[in-house]
């Protein structure tokens, strides 16, 4: 499973293509089908997981992510309550598959357990059925992002932030395209 895009688009290279799309080395095909964008990709072994502003994968009904196996597209739990922006994925060491979003969704799992806005499911192997786990010792207790100048319609701008302790930081932007 390679070769595989999400975004804001409905068609690729004239084919249809719901939000995903699969090139074969020849041409694009629909990927099953979303019905909004997909805004995060990440794959382990044969799996494909999704996330973004989507609330039906395949026909399915889905909670903002989503797992395609190879042949069909599947929920992730009870998935999260608003947009997945980011998606990691690596193997659990018990032969399962850890799977870390990020997004703006306040809640995820079953019980709509409060997340601070990043969530982890551990996928135990062979059951795809996933339990929503958070690192929630991990999270910053407090994240400061300020308003840019001098404005985004000059030719450079400057985001200040915080964070409580020293740390690596990805800081990405995207504009109302997801570009």
């Amino acid at each position: 499973m390679r070769n595989i895009v999400g975004g804001y688009f409905t068609a690729a290279d004239g084919a249809t293509a719901n939000y995903i799309a699969h090139w074969d080395g020849a041409m694009w095909h629909d990927l099953g089908g979303m019905d909004g964008p997909v805004l995060a990709l990440a794959q382990s072994g044969s799996d494909l997981y999704v996330g973004g502003v989507i609330h039906r994968a395949g026909g399915d009904t889905v909670s903002y992510v989503a797992r395609w196996d190879g042949a069909n597209w599947q929920k992730l739990g009870s998935g999260v309550d608003n947009i997945v922006g980011a998606i990691a994925v690596s193997s659990a060491g018990t032969g399962g598959t850890q799977v870390f979003l990020g997004g703006a969704f306040a809640s995820a799992g079953a019980g709509s357990i409060p997340s601070g806005r990043i969530a982890e499911w551990l996928a135990p192997s062979p059951s795809p059925t996933l339990d929503v786990k958070l690192p929630v010792a991990q999270l910053p207790r407090q994240v400061t992002l300020r308003q840019n100048y001098p404005n985004p319609f000059n030719p450079s701008t400057e985001i200040e932030y915080s964070i409580p302790r020293a740390a690596f930081v990805t800081l990405k932007i995207y504009d109302i395209l997801g570009r």
